[in-house]
């Protein structure tokens, strides 16, 4: 701080003379006794010199521990120019201070924030001394000035003489300064922001290399390994600097480049979130797009698993369905090729590649199950015919079902029934008449349900006349042997199964040996009995190869046409149009195919059909719209247009008024209903979190996601069940984690269980909510084994918490759990170790009894006490 003092030696002898005269002749007239301009200024800048305390010290100091080389930027002063003249009247002594000027030199800018009204005074001050040199008295005066004057202005302070002449001297004239609390409080506050401004922009530097590693040109690839740009979104929406633009006025740029970096930033995350959204719609393609890359590099596993997740994204996606039914072809499993084929045919017809492969599937299944019934495997024969003919008999539109087909599958009906009776035989030549019995009842129900193709039950009826026989054997023996009881069972049995299934033989069999039994006549009843003996037994090879007949294609036309036919008007006279229609086609297909000469009211059948049929579809289309099966009903109404265009119905009047009102009722209940169902979803999410139950929060978030997705002309708030995963995604992981470890403890994969439990130790620290920890002892006592026990008590004690290892060692000890004896002496030293500081005056044993009471299970380790103690 400058100071002047302004002794005047001259001045004084002046004023002593002056004063003297003028005591002499009072009253005299006005003098001037001293005249003087002069420069008073003041300096603001670091003072190692001055106290700490003082503000301006105080303010660098609060920048300097952000910014080390903060002093060197501060530099400040303010000049009064000062007129001061010294005049005397009479005894009365008037000095008049006249401020001509106040200026202010530098200013206060660092790295573009201007400081300069935080550090200016609240108040400036011009302050001098009057001094009266013969009594050594000292007078302090202040004057207040205004820095920011417009004109001169002058101060007058006076002083009287009442002694005798004396002389006076102005002395320590200096400018000073006044700061008050609120300037401070906004210097500091700028402080803070200017800091936590650049801390901000160093965040902004983070994002954008992270955005860098993305790479918006691999997007494809940021989404296949689930890398999410809303991470790095929520990230740079907590940087305030739309709020720093308008505290520190930072305008359009600033004098770090932050603030455009931040502008600039935002929008390539923008930009980069749009491409996220827009690629995202098409991931079953981009999925798909992996698989086939892996494919052509011969990864069959991995291009399977993109195809999987390719169609789980969207369960109607052509290219991945085709994919995996053609690897399915590949690999001969036709039954999986064919459910993916199906699912493509139900979505559209003129996909060319699946309905080539539709074909393939199809004659490759016919091919097979006639080789199975050429091995005899009737049964596997006829599973894979019957799937043949489901497939082709459900899309017609796209493929033809052979002739030879029905010929099959007759083929492994009539196989199946011989193969019964072959066990049967076979069975009885064992001696196992039970399981004989058994068999030829399921053959006989077999030909009863498949009486077109099995046309006569001879076969059972033969075997069944043998069974009789030998229980006719069976009771005459029994009657040779005096046992009149058996005989009757049997011979009453063979009875039974005679009349059962009208065999007139067998009857006549029952009926002699009734006789002969009754009349004692045993010899004859066993010669009657060798008699019946000699009856043939079925082998069976009699009944393994059976011969197909030679018929040219189109006798094999004629016939399928006919069948098609007789079968098409079975369905019209039972109104199953829809059947009937189906039947109708396939016949006209083949008369077209072949050149056959039509039925002549074929025609009207297949328009009368179609037009029922496609009534009936569109009342199936209406029922699954009122169950809310919106998409059936309209994959339904899809599939009827077609029929309705192929058959020329478009002008049907009925039809038309149809599909009307089931477009509104579609559409009008898919509303109501989606909104219902997507909002109770979001309700029991709501509760999920009232509960910290945040797993099945994602369930009915996710579940609600898929709604609004798929309701895509609903306005569905889906980006709601969004923000709720991505605010408690750290919660949702923690509680995966710890169910994971629950699942790895009951499949007794401990150490990976443990594992797992250190990771969600450091996944609990970083959650920003306060929700139940799975905790040490919970770990312990859920999975209630010795090698968890023995972890969670050596981690207790490594951590300083040995009282929470002694209450997981109670607890080991009431499941009946052994601890390694290295775990079991660690802990006792640590809890010696606690008791004797504690209780440092108590013996050993007390404190053993204290600690232990009378349980028995930690007497093993007494010794282990005591060491602890006497350490």
């Amino acid at each position: 701080m400058h100071t002047h003092n302004m002794t005047i030696k001259s001045l004084t002898y002046f004023l002593i003379f002056i004063i003297s005269f003028l005591s002499l002749n009072a009253y005299s007239q006005s003098m001037i006794v001293y005249d003087e301009d002069r420069n008073i200024d003041i300096e603001f800048k670091y003072n190692t010199y001055e106290s700490d305390n003082s503000l301006p010290n105080l303010f660098i100091n609060e920048l300097s521990t952000s910014q080390s080389r903060m002093r060197s930027f501060f530099k400040y002063s303010i000049s009064a120019k000062v007129k001061n003249q010294l005049i005397k009247e009479g005894n009365t002594y008037n000095l008049k201070i006249r401020i001509d000027s106040i200026s202010v030199d530098g200013n206060f800018d660092f790295r573009g924030f201007n400081f300069q009204k935080a550090v200016l005074p609240a108040q400036l001050y011009y302050s001098y001394n009057i001094y009266e040199n013969n009594s050594k008295t000292l007078q302090e005066r202040k004057i207040y000035l205004n820095i920011f004057y417009s004109e001169p202005y002058i101060i007058d302070s006076s002083f009287t003489d009442i002694s005798d002449t004396k002389s006076f001297t102005i002395t320590n004239e200096k400018l000073n300064y006044v700061y008050n609390k609120e300037q401070k409080d906004v210097f500091n506050k700028s402080i803070e922001y200017i800091k936590q401004y650049y801390n901000d922009g160093k965040s902004i530097e983070e994002i954008n290399n992270n955005i860098v590693k993305l790479n918006p040109d691999n997007i494809d690839k940021i989404i296949l390994e689930s890398i999410d740009i809303k991470y790095i979104s929520k990230k740079f929406n907590k940087i305030k600097l739309p709020i720093y633009q308008e505290q520190l006025s930072l305008q359009e740029t600033d004098p770090a480049g932050i603030y455009k970096n931040y502008t600039t930033t935002k929008f390539r995350i923008d930009s980069l979130y749009k491409l996220y959204i827009t690629r995202f719609k098409v991931l079953d393609s981009l999925y798909y797009a992996k698989g086939m890359q892996y494919k052509n590099d011969s990864n069959t596993i991995k291009s399977i698993e993109y195809f999987d997740k390719s169609i789980d994204f969207s369960p109607e996606y052509l290219p991945s369905l085709y994919e995996l039914a053609y690897y399915e072809y590949n690999n001969e499993e036709y039954f999986n090729s064919e459910s993916y084929l199906n699912r493509i045919l139900l979505i559209t017809s003129k996909y060319n590649d699946a309905n080539v492969l539709a074909l393939r599937n199809y004659n490759a299944m016919l091919q097979q199950g006639i080789e199975l019934n050429r091995q005899e495997r009737y049964t596997e024969g006829l599973r894979l015919l019957e799937h043949a003919k489901k497939f082709c008999t459900t899309n017609m539109h796209v493929m033809q079902c052979d002739s030879i087909q029905d010929i099959s599958i007759e083929q492994a009906q009539a196989g199946i029934y011989k193969s019964y009776i072959s066990i049967a035989g076979a069975s009885m030549r064992r001696g196992r008449f039970d399981m004989t019995e058994s068999y030829l009842e399921s053959a006989t129900k077999y030909q009863q349900k498949f009486s077109h193709a099995i046309k006569s039950n001879s076969e059972a009826e033969r075997v069944y006349t043998l069974l009789i026989t030998q229980y006719l054997r069976l009771s005459i023996e029994a009657a040779n042997n005096y046992n009149n009881r058996q005989a009757n069972n049997y011979i009453n049995h063979a009875d039974s199964l005679a009349n059962a299934h009208s065999l007139d033989e067998a009857l006549s069999f029952v009926e002699q040996t009734k006789i002969q039994i009754k009349d004692k006549d045993y010899n004859k009843s066993v010669a009657t009995a060798e008699n019946i003996k000699n009856i043939e037994l079925i082998e069976k090879n009699q009944y393994s190869n059976v011969q197909i007949e030679e018929i040219s294609p189109v006798q094999i036309a004629k016939n399928s046409y006919e069948l098609y036919i007789r079968k098409g008007d079975e369905y019209d006279k039972h109104e199953l149009y829809s059947k009937a229609y189906a039947q109708y086609k396939e016949a006209e297909n083949i008369a077209n195919d072949y050149d056959l000469k039509e039925d002549k009211d074929l025609d009207y059948k297949i328009h009368k059909n179609a037009r029922f049929a496609i009534i009936e579809n569109l009342n199936t289309a209406s029922l699954h719209a009122w169950a809310s099966r919106f998409k059936s009903a309209d994959n339904i109404l899809n599939n009827t247009l077609v029929e309705i265009k192929e058959n020329k119905l478009e002008e049907d009047t009925f039809i038309i008024r149809k599909i009307k009102h089931l477009r509104i009722e579609i559409l009008k209940k898919a509303d109501s209903k989606q909104s219902i169902v997507f909002n109770n979803k979001m309700q029991k999410a709501r509760k999920s979190i009232d509960f910290n139950d945040f797993i099945n929060m994602k369930l009915y978030c996710d579940s609600a996601i898929t709604i609004g997705e798929n309701s895509y002309q609903i306005p569905l708030n889906i980006g709601y069940p969004r923000t709720l995963l991505l605010k408690y995604s750290k919660e949702i992981e923690y509680q995966i984690l710890v169910e994971s470890i629950k699942q790895q403890l009951d499949s007794n994969n401990y150490k990976t269980a443990i594992e797992d439990y250190n990771i969600s130790i450091t996944e609990y620290k970083s959650l920003n909510n306060s929700i139940d920890k799975f905790t040490l002892k919970d770990f312990a006592k859920y999975a209630n084994n010795s090698i968890v026990f023995d972890y969670t008590i050596t981690t207790a004690i490594d951590s300083n918490k040995t009282e929470l290892a002694f209450d997981i060692w109670k607890l080991a000890i009431e499941t009946g759990s052994i601890i390694d004896d290295k775990t079991a002496e660690l802990c006792m030293l640590s809890l010696a170790d606690i008791d004797h500081n504690n209780y440092p005056n108590s013996n050993s044993k007390a404190l053993y009894n204290n600690r232990f009471g009378k349980t028995k299970a930690f007497k093993k380790y007494k010794k282990y006490y005591y060491k602890g103690l006497k350490k």
